[in-house]
């Protein structure tokens, strides 16, 4: 039996996906800065680049809901 290959792109795609969910989570349970980021890392296998990413994403869906 041939193992999956699975494009490196869509791997991507629902890694950023699931990080995404995972930090909008843990906004909501009051994690932030470094409580976050430490919270992740522990309890995950992270990509950091991804994570500022993702974060830097947030922060910009939030300033624009609030303007």
């Amino acid at each position: 039996m041939k193992p999956e290959v699975i494009e490196v792109s869509k791997l991507r795609l629902v890694e950023t996906e699931a990080m995404r969910d995972a930090v909008r989570l843990c906004l909501r349970k009051g994690l932030y800065g470094t409580e976050l980021t430490r919270f992740l890392t522990t309890h995950f296998i992270v990509d950091l680049d991804l994570l500022s990413e993702v974060l830097a994403e947030i922060q910009a869906e939030t300033a624009s809901e609030a303007a």
